[in-house]
């Protein structure tokens, strides 16, 4: 295997696809969504034993049997509600927020770009107004690959988000050697090409 002596370099522009993209990879993993997901599966099961064996067994109506168990089923409503939201609607509406957010910073969020450098230390970022970033490859805990971008999250649900078109300094699998090496710590997604 090569040495990478070499620096590998990317820019990325983010847009509000890619940036939707990237949120939905990283909530997607998120411990919440499990959680949520869980918890709602439990009262599911609960409400719908507990009016079962309250109708059959015990021989009461249904209006008591509901009267009873309404709230596990109310739970299960509000917490696959929270699951559903989190993972079908949050990823856009976070992606919006975050475009705005830039336009009103920048005026114009299309004319920002961020400028990724990696060398044998650390991740160098800098964006067009020349804001500059330095981050050890330590510090990050995950990194996600998705259909058009790469995800690279630090702790704290910070990210940086790679456009996988733009990355330069060799092929993609060299890169994601290179990332693999250089963050050992790091748990890998990569996408597995069907």
């Amino acid at each position: 295997m090569e040495q990478y002596d070499r620096r590998f370099q990317a820019e990325t522009t983010p847009t509000k696809e890619l940036m939707k993209e990237s949120y939905r990879a990283v909530i997607w993993h998120s411990w919440r969504l499990a959680v949520y997901g869980a918890l709602a599966a439990l009262c599911l099961w609960r409400a719908g034993r507990n009016i079962y064996l309250a109708f059959y067994w015990n021989s009461r109506g249904w209006e008591e049997a509901l009267g009873d168990y309404l709230p596990y089923g109310l739970y299960f409503l509000l917490l696959a509600g929270a699951a559903i939201y989190m993972f079908l609607f949050m990823p856009a509406l976070s992606a919006r927020r975050y475009m705005k957010r830039l336009a009103s910073i920048f005026g114009d969020a299309a004319s920002l770009t961020v400028s990724y450098r990696f060398d044998e230390e650390q991740l160098h970022s800098q964006d067009s107004t020349g804001q500059k970033i330095d981050t050890a490859y330590g510090q990050f805990v995950a990194v996600r690959e998705t259909d058009n971008c790469i995800v690279l999250q630090r702790k704290m649900s910070m990210f940086h988000v790679l456009d996988k078109s733009k990355i330069q300094g060799g092929a993609l699998e060299d890169f994601k050697a290179f990332l693999q090496e250089k963050m050992p710590g790091a748990k890998f997604h990569w996408k597995q090409d069907v």
